[in-house]
């Protein structure tokens, strides 16, 4: 037969068991998502980019900046490269005809959208990868 003072010991164990293991549930669900996550974005935990043998800052950025820039990157990889195709196209001819050099610069592509298909295809997959990087950090680095 239990005793008063018993029943309450045993009560507090039992309250104290279920918060430990309340606990420990989130701490296990807030684990599995930062590890999810970790593996969406290939195994960037843990950081082994040393810069002058400390960690950088890990930054994320919004999506408009990171489509911003690689748009930005797009453009500028066009103009070199309708830059070294008028390059290439005076050496080739040998001649020093203006109408040549501006028909190579008229028709160099544009520097900004419309973009093709293999180049949205870089952007929606560098936004994908930022949005992923942005999901680690916001889990990793807590409120």
């Amino acid at each position: 037969m239990q005793t008063d003072s018993t029943k309450v010991v045993i009560d507090r164990v039992l309250v104290r068991l279920g918060v430990c293991m309340g606990l420990s549930a989130v701490v296990l669900h807030t684990c599995i998502r930062i590890e999810i996550a970790n593996a969406r974005t290939n195994g960037y935990l843990p950081r082994t980019d040393l810069v002058h043998g400390r960690l950088p800052t890990w930054r994320t950025a919004g999506e408009r900046t990171v489509r911003d820039f690689v748009e930005r990157q797009i453009a500028a990889q066009r103009l070199a490269d309708a830059e070294v195709d008028r390059r290439n196209k005076k050496i080739n001819e040998n001649t020093e005809n203006n109408e040549i050099l501006e028909a190579g610069i008229s028709s160099a592509p544009m520097a900004g959208p419309p973009w093709s298909l293999a180049e949205q295809a870089l952007i929606d997959q560098t936004l994908k990868e930022a949005r992923r990087n942005s999901e680690l950090y916001d889990w990793v680095s807590g409120p």
